[in-house]
């Protein structure tokens, strides 16, 4: 607070005091100056698009022929055991690998044919967060807020609230590689909600690593944000998460997609299973005895 403070020059004799009436302060400030205005993206339908995708890594085929949809206002749920291809189609969506063969398309824009568009269309968590070591919390923000063209005062009042969403107000000033990584997963989360909404989001399990307050203040706000019309797909082999929060979901076993529908569809299209667990072990291998 103190820091918005002084970049919308609020007078230094009235900041020491209680947070509750400098927030009030900005806000004032904020209506008095009109301060530019970030424009809503406007999400091109289907937000997401990957047709016939194939990647191999020399002989193996890592995944095959394989075809996805994510439109604006839905949670789709990219489910399958270990190895399925689902860590490598989401880094050959996010421009980190190329494909062998196929098309990858974010926000409308082709992701190996308008690069910089694409990716500055679209947010990322990876499976195993990583980030700058020698950068703070603070600092990884405010740089992924300069990324997309956040204007400052507009930035810090964002990450002021994903932060206290996140609860990460004691380690803002923390070295990222001196953060755990639960931690390191809140403030990747906080870099990639900093912008404005709707967002094109590819989460690769997003939920391991956060303890439950943090697992359950994600959901919600997934939730939140796809009814406002956002296009958020998840990668996850937790089928409680993908229950809860997606409105379909496509399964893959090895490099291929073996079911897709919502969970409606799904059981009445497997009439023995009870729930998607038992619809993905069937699909993936069959019930254990």
């Amino acid at each position: 607070m103190l820091r918005l403070a002084r970049v919308l020059k609020i007078p230094i004799e009235t900041r020491a005091i209680k947070r509750s009436w400098l927030i009030d302060e900005i806000v004032i400030e904020f209506e008095r100056r009109e301060p530019e205005k970030i424009p809503t993206p406007k999400l091109h339908s289907p937000a997401i698009q990957i047709e016939h995708l194939e990647k191999r890594f020399g002989s193996k085929v890592a995944v095959r022929d394989f075809e996805l949809k994510v439109n604006p206002g839905e949670i789709v749920g990219l489910v399958g055991p270990n190895g399925a291809g689902k860590t490598t189609t989401l880094r050959v969506l996010t421009g980190i690998i190329k494909p062998t063969k196929g098309t990858v398309k974010v926000n409308g824009f082709d992701m190996f044919k308008e690069t910089l568009r694409a990716k500055h269309s679209i947010g990322y968590i990876p499976e195993k967060p990583t980030c700058y070591p020698s950068l703070t919390a603070r600092e990884y923000v405010m740089f992924m807020a300069r990324i997309y063209d956040l204007p400052t005062e507009i930035a810090l009042v964002r990450m002021r609230y994903f932060v206290d969403v996140f609860q990460l107000d004691e380690f803002l000033d923390s070295y990222i590689g001196t953060l755990s990584k639960g931690n390191l997963q809140r403030v990747l989360l906080v870099g990639i909600f900093v912008r404005n909404p709707p967002y094109v989001l590819a989460l690769d399990e997003p939920i391991y690593g956060l303890d439950p307050r943090g697992a359950w203040n994600l959901k919600a706000l997934l939730k939140r944000l796809r009814d406002e019309g956002s296009a958020i797909l998840i990668s996850t082999h937790i089928l409680e998460v993908a229950s809860e929060l997606c409105n379909r979901f496509v399964i893959m076993n090895e490099g291929e997609a073996v079911g897709r529908g919502t969970l409606d569809t799904l059981l009445s299209n497997h009439k023995n299973a009870r729930n998607l667990e038992e619809v993905f072990l069937g699909l993936t291998g069959g019930i254990p005895q």
